[in-house]
Order: structure tokens, then C-alpha cells, then sequence
């Protein structure tokens, strides 16, 4: 697998700390987001891979990355983050 994977900037992280804190902020909001890009036969198999391990609520299309000859960029939204050593599947 050669897709990117990261997780969305820091807004997640003070998010996380709002709800740890008791502030839980929108309800309708993915507690976190990840975008993937790459090859489609890269992206469909990260996908794959990470549905295994985490908890994945929702994957956008796909959307071509400019630029780029043939790449494209996912994101997922996930309900909550396994802690370390967590296997959601």
C-alpha cells in the first residue's frame, strides 16, 4: 500500500480534549477524520485495511487530487478512536 494517510489537523485533537473535558460540542460531527490518497487500487485497499481496526462511519467519494496523474483523496469519518491496542473488528 503507497496511499497517504493523515489524520485532520488540529481542530480533532482540541475537539478530543473538549470532550474529555465534558464540552462535547455538535453531536453530528465525526469525533475523527482521516483522508487517504493515492493510487484508486491503493485507497480502495487502505480503506479495506482500515475498517478492520477502526470504526469507520463513513467514506466520501472519491475526488481526483489536481495535479496529479491519476490519483485520488477518501476521507473517512470515524465515530471514535480505538485506544492502543484496541482492535474494533
Amino acid at each position: 500500500m503507497s496511499a497517504t494517510v493523515k489524520a485532520a489537523g488540529h481542530s480533532g485533537i482540541a475537539r478530543r480534549l473538549q470532550r474529555a473535558a465534558g464540552d462535547v460540542g455538535r453531536a453530528d460531527e465525526p469525533a475523527v477524520r482521516i483522508r487517504v490518497v493515492g493510487s484508486p487500487a491503493d485507497v480502495a485497499d487502505t480503506i479495506a485495511a482500515l475498517r478492520l481496526v477502526l470504526d469507520v462511519q463513513h467514506v466520501s467519494q472519491p475526488f481526483p487530487v489536481r495535479g496529479t496523474d491519476g490519483l485520488v483523496r477518501v476521507y473517512l469519518h470515524l465515530d471514535s478512536a480505538p485506544a492502543p491496542g484496541e482492535c474494533v473488528g
